[in-house]
């Protein structure tokens, strides 16, 4: 993977991870679960198969995924 590759992948990271804040504070004010079981599982379910496509094991970023969700 080159450098500019792994410079998005963070930069993706980072974004998301700060999305995570709005979107917390609009489930809590919509009265939202803040856990969607079955999303969380549709999300990991696809990025495995992507992965699987790039040629990533996928049970390799199964956990990284577990903790973005």
């Amino acid at each position: 993977m080159s450098l500019i590759g792994i410079n998005e992948i963070f930069l993706l990271i980072n974004q998301r991870l700060y999305y995570m804040e709005d979107i917390a504070a609009y489930k809590a004010e919509k009265q939202l679960a803040i856990e969607d079981v079955e999303q969380e599982k549709r999300i990991l379910r696809n990025a495995m198969l992507l992965a699987e496509q790039k040629g990533i094991t996928p049970n390799s970023i199964g956990p990284f995924f577990s903790v973005l969700l």
